[in-house]
C-alpha cells in the first residue's frame, strides 16, 4: 500500500480532480476478512480441491495472515486446528508442514505486519480528513479512495479485536509477541475512521448530486455507446440493457443539482443483478 500511495491524494496534485476509476469489478472496498473467510470456508468444504497447486497458493495466505477468523458475533474459529482436523480425516499427512509453516508466520510475522499496516492507514486517513475537511468537493470524485481507506481500517479493528486475545495455534509451535498488539495509537485510528464517517454524512447531498450528474453525463453515454456495438443478444438481456439507458436519461439533473435527491435506484441494481447472473 505504502509503494503504491493507495490513499493518497497528493501523490499526483495533477489528477487530483480526476474521478478514481477501476477497470475490474467493484470489489476494491470490499473487506478482506470477507475475501479470507470465502477461501478458508470455501476449502474446508471442499477440501479435494486443495490437491492442486494453485489452490493450494490461495489457501496459504488467509492461514499465513491469520490463526482465527469470525462465526458469527464474537464466536471466532481457530483456523489451523480446523484444517488439521481435515487433512487428518482425507489422511493427508503431508499437510503438517503447510500448516506449520503458515501457523509459524501468522504468529511471528502477522502482529508487526498488521502494526505496520495500521500506522500506514491511520497517517492516510488523516491526511484524507484534512484535505477532504478543507475541499469537500473531492468528496465524489474521491469517494473510491475514501471506501477504501474506511474498508482497510475497518478490516485492521476487527483483526486486532480477533486476535488480541485469541489462543496461539500448536501448529506453530511460536510465542506471539504481544507488544505488537499494544498499540497506543490506536484510538487516533478510531477518531480517523469516525472523522471521515461524519464528513460522508455531513456532505451526503454533495455525493448524490455528483454521481446523479455522473450517471446522466458520462455512464449513460458510455453505456449507449457499448450497447450498440454488442449484437446476437437475447431479448431479455436486450430489454434489461434498454432499460438502463431510460433510467439514467431520465435522471433530474435540475432536482440533483437544488439539492433535492428522491432516486431509487433499486430496481436499477436489481436489472443489473440479473444481467450478471
Amino acid at each position: 500500500m505504502k509503494t503504491s500511495h493507495l490513499l493518497s491524494l497528493t501523490q499526483v496534485p495533477q489528477h487530483m480532480l480526476n474521478p478514481t476509476l477501476c477497470d475490474t469489478m467493484p470489489c476494491e472496498f470490499l473487506s478482506l476478512d470477507t475475501f479470507s473467510k470465502w477461501i478458508v470456508f470455501g476449502f474446508m468444504a471442499c477440501p479435494q480441491q486443495l490437491s492442486q497447486q494453485e489452490n493450494l497458493g490461495l489457501l496459504r495466505i488467509p492461514l499465513s495472515d491469520n490463526y482465527v477468523l469470525p462465526l458469527i458475533r464474537d464466536e471466532v474459529l481457530s483456523i489451523h486446528p480446523a484444517f488439521e482436523s481435515v487433512f487428518r480425516l482425507m489422511k493427508l499427512d503431508r499437510m503438517e508442514r503447510f500448516l506449520h509453516e503458515t501457523a509459524k508466520h501468522a504468529v511471528t510475522h502477522g502482529p508487526a505486519i498488521h502494526r505496520e499496516r495500521r500506522n500506514y492507514l491511520r497517517h492516510s486517513l488523516h491526511e484524507l480528513d484534512l484535505i477532504l475537511g478543507d475541499q469537500p468537493g473531492l468528496l465524489g470524485p474521491k469517494a473510491l479512495v475514501l471506501l477504501m481507506g474506511l474498508s482497510l481500517a475497518r478490516d485492521e479493528v476487527h483483526w486486532l479485536a480477533r486476535h488480541g486475545e485469541a489462543p496461539v495455534p500448536k501448529q506453530a509451535k511460536a510465542k506471539v509477541n504481544q507488544e505488537e498488539f499494544q498499540d497506543k495509537l490506536f484510538p487516533e485510528l478510531l477518531s480517523c475512521i469516525h472523522e471521515l464517517r461524519s464528513l460522508t454524512k455531513k456532505y451526503r447531498h454533495m455525493l448524490c448530486r455528483y454521481f446523479v450528474q455522473y450517471l446522466n453525463s458520462y455512464d449513460h453515454v458510455v453505456l449507449s455507446d457499448q450497447v450498440q456495438k454488442i449484437h446476437n443478444v437475447g431479448d431479455d438481456e436486450s430489454i434489461i440493457m434498454t432499460s438502463f439507458l431510460t433510467t439514467l436519461s431520465q435522471l433530474d439533473l435540475k432536482a440533483a443539482e437544488a439539492g433535492v435527491i428522491d432516486v431509487d435506484f433499486v430496481p436499477f441494481r436489481l436489472d443489473w443483478m440479473r444481467l450478471q447472473a
